[in-house]
């Protein structure tokens, strides 16, 4: 890990989601900039002891604050990070990584499984707010309809962004879900993405799926540059 800035934050508001996951959202330091898919180290203090997880940033850049979102696991920092209100304090190492759309004007499909949806989020509304002319399809894997985090913001998106497609699919669906259903395999991105080979690809989300998609886009004789991958282990 290089290093970078560390930050003392005030929480400004929680926000639970339908499936086992809430956000956070803090204050956004002056002069803190990130590109739409990185990450940070988040500290905070539970029962007398620091607790540090790397989280990504669901916030865009051009939002005023700063957010990351957490799977509910049970581990001991999933349960302070569920404890947090408005008004706690938490530090902020960061921002990490190099997982970002390379360029705001390159048609891209992202794909997300579980939780690993974050750091999409964070790039679907960076491309929107700044009116980039970038094609986006957001191929979204989860067990449960309850699991697609975000899942309603996207759907709003899609009615403001001619430009932006969701594509969710489920594992384990209900009889309500008239939905694509399955996991993410050769098949569903013949039939999904007809124009594959132009595109730059995001996969981001527990390692198995991150691998599984990788190796079909291996495949279909997708360029490895043009195939990004953020890998969510332990969560």
């Amino acid at each position: 890990m290089t290093e970078a800035q560390v930050y003392r934050v005030r929480v400004l508001e929680t926000v639970p989601h339908r499936s086992r996951a809430v956000s956070a959202r803090f204050e956004r330091p002056e002069g803190f900039e990130y590109a739409a898919g990185q990450w940070v180290l988040v500290t905070l203090e539970a029962n007398g002891e620091e607790l540090a997880h790397p989280l990504s940033l669901s916030s865009s850049p051009t939002e005023p604050f700063l957010e990351v979102t957490k799977g509910m696991t049970g581990h001991p920092f999933a349960e302070a990070f569920r404890q947090l209100a408005p008004g706690d304090l938490l530090t902020v190492q960061g921002p990490f990584g190099s997982f970002a759309i390379p360029d705001g004007e390159v048609d891209a499909v992202l794909v997300s499984g579980g939780i690993g949806v974050t750091p999409l989020r964070s790039m679907v509304r960076f491309v929107t707010d700044a009116g980039l002319p970038a094609r986006i399809l957001l191929i979204y894997s989860a067990r449960t309809e309850d699991d697609l985090v975000f899942g309603g913001e996207f759907e709003d998106v899609e009615k403001t962004n001619l430009r932006f497609r969701l594509l969710p699919t489920l594992t384990r669906q209900g009889p309500e879900w008239t939905g694509r259903t399955g996991r993410v395999d050769r098949p569903f991105l013949d039939r999904e993405v007809p124009d594959a080979l132009s595109r730059t690809y995001l996969v981001s989300g527990p390692p198995a799926m991150v691998e599984s998609v990788t190796a079909c886009l291996e495949e279909m004789g997708v360029p490895a540059g043009q195939v990004r991958r953020e890998i969510f282990a332990g969560y």
